[in-house]
């Protein structure tokens, strides 16, 4: 496989060397340019342009959200990974530069053991590369191509019954899907909405009030006990699995589980799906898989549509950033529709409508 071209961008220069020999690692990619400063960075892609940019979030001058912005602007085939510190400040940072369209954030390792933090960081950046480079250089669906939609199944394939409940999955690439579908829902959406983003648990509950700045709909980070309502979006807790349970008056209550990981995962979609599926048969539900590496979902999604109660929306490879988890729904026969991430919005009101 064709190895992808990286910056490397940190005012650490014992960092830089870190995230050096964490790529070369990986033997997907290798290091053009390695670079102290947004300037830097911006003055080096006028020279030559690379496949991805590791890039701080919080640097000397010209912040990492700077440089994200004019890379977006100007190198649109550029993919942006964010290198993320601890503390509050960073981590809202880095939800921003999610939403502005940075492809996946990893964070500066904690601890002693250096071999074990290159390990991780290298695991995680192979599979990251992996994915650039099937899209950039193998991937017969080019975003710039003008592909057409999948059109719905037949109308007796979907459920004639209200839609009682929305569920969303997303990964790498979803903040900024995510943006966009629910900054579109209206107010007067009468259901509850309840999203799996895979996210570390530091994470969910800024990115949580950051879409509520966007929504009209009321966003939150999910609690244990949480009874959903209408009207109201809620986003899985990092570190937890969200599942979906039969309360003492036999409505829905939402319970936050620290079970085992799942697809690598926690929280995981497909714990969500199955629980809504196992207790919840007489639901009829509206499911959208948007952008994400690997299956997650796929095994929850069959279980709902078991009983012919589940529509399923996925996201167009060509609007993807990672077109894992989409296809794998997809290519397992559960998609009803597919459509481009600006058209999910207006497919989830339309559905809701049609019944």
């Amino acid at each position: 496989m064709r190895k992808v071209s990286v910056m490397i961008v940190d005012d650490s220069a014992l960092f830089r060397k870190f995230l050096n020999d964490a790529v070369e690692r990986t033997n997907s990619a290798v290091v053009k340019a390695s670079v102290a400063d947004g300037m830097a960075c911006l003055n080096e892609l006028k020279q030559k342009v690379v496949d991805v940019v590791l890039l701080d979030v919080n640097m000397p001058g010209i912040n990492g959200l700077e440089v994200l912005r004019e890379i977006k602007e100007k190198y649109k085939d550029t993919q942006v990974i964010m290198i993320s510190s601890a503390g509050n400040d960073n981590t809202a940072l880095t939800v921003d530069a999610l939403e502005m369209g940075a492809l996946d954030f990893i964070s500066k390792p904690r601890g002693s053991n250096p071999e074990a933090n290159i390990f991780r960081i290298s695991s995680y950046l192979k599979v990251l590369f992996n994915h650039i480079a099937i899209n950039k250089f193998y991937s017969p669906v080019k975003k710039s191509e003008n592909v057409a939609a999948v059109k719905p199944k037949p109308e007796r394939q979907v459920p004639k019954s209200k839609i009682d409940l929305v569920l969303i999955a997303s990964s790498t690439g979803g903040p900024k899907a995510l943006y966009d579908v629910c900054g579109k829902l209206p107010s007067n959406l009468r259901l509850p909405v309840l999203i799996v983003q895979h996210m570390p648990v530091e994470f969910t509950a800024i990115f949580a009030k950051s879409l509520s700045n966007i929504c009209k709909l009321e966003v939150s980070e999910a609690k244990d006990g949480d009874i959903p309502a209408g009207g109201n979006i809620y986003i899985a807790k990092g570190g937890k699995h969200m599942v979906l349970a039969r309360s003492a008056s036999n409505g829905m209550t939402i319970k936050l589980i620290e079970t085992p990981t799942v697809n690598g995962v926690r929280p995981a979609a497909d714990v969500l799906f199955k629980s809504v599926a196992d207790n919840f048969s007489d639901l009829n539900i509206l499911a959208v898989v948007l952008t994400g590496m690997g299956k997650d979902g796929t095994d929850g999604l069959r279980e709902l549509k078991k009983d012919g109660r589940c529509y399923v929306i996925t996201q167009s490879e060509k609007t993807c950033a990672v077109y894992g988890m989409p296809k794998s729904a997809y290519e397992a026969g559960l998609s009803d529709e597919v459509l481009d991430i600006e058209d999910i919005a207006d497919g989830i009101i339309r559905r809701l409508n049609n019944q």
